[in-house]
């Protein structure tokens, strides 16, 4: 299906991340009308995924649209990190390009534009693991996968799959063990 599989986990996850309301006391940012926007965007991004029923075609527009203005904006200013758009607008923009499944090639362009900010601590770790795995094939953290049955969520082929615990660790995905991950995507997403 086109749509993120498992998006009830997916929103879970999201939700905790782009939770930040406002620019942390003594963070300076050089964008704040850019962090605003992409503020916007993300909460018109979450408003679609969480109305029910979703409307695919609706969904598949707003996605298609907030591709195209973040890769004006990634074209202007470079990937917006914390110093540009502080760290909600930062998250805010992850979400973004998470969802632009319809232009992998600037999701992998985003991606190596986000690894740096993450090796210097500007940037969390998870955000950049559940990017790489929707970039990649195998995955490696097995933060993908699908609903195979009625309650039954199955991550895609994971490379390693007998170290992925130890990654999520490292990368700070809740539940670190895959085995609690699948079995909260399967409650959680994979209900009739």
């Amino acid at each position: 299906m086109w749509l993120f599989p498992g998006v009830a986990v997916f929103l879970l996850v999201t939700a905790s991340m782009c939770a930040c309301s406002g620019v942390a006391a003594g963070e300076s940012i050089s964008e704040p009308a850019l962090r605003q926007e992409l503020l916007d965007l993300a909460r018109t991004d979450q408003a679609i995924r969480a109305s029910k029923p979703i409307d695919i075609s609706a969904l598949r527009k707003v996605d298609t649209e907030n591709t195209e203005r973040l890769k004006s904006i990634v074209e202007r200013v470079g990937w917006p990190g914390p110093s540009v758009v502080g760290v909600d607008g930062a998250e805010a923009a992850w979400l973004l390009v998470q969802h632009a499944t319809g232009d992998p090639t600037f999701q992998r362009k985003a991606l190596t534009m986000i690894e740096p900010l993450v090796q210097r601590g500007e940037m969390s770790v998870k955000l950049y693991a559940y990017l790489y795995d929707r970039t990649h094939f195998p995955q490696r953290y097995g933060t993908q996968g699908s609903c195979t049955g009625t309650g039954i969520w199955s991550p895609r082929a994971i490379e390693d799959p007998i170290n992925v615990d130890e990654r999520r660790a490292l990368a700070k995905i809740e539940p670190v063990k895959l085995a609690d991950y699948i079995a909260l995507a399967s409650e959680k997403s994979c209900r009739k």
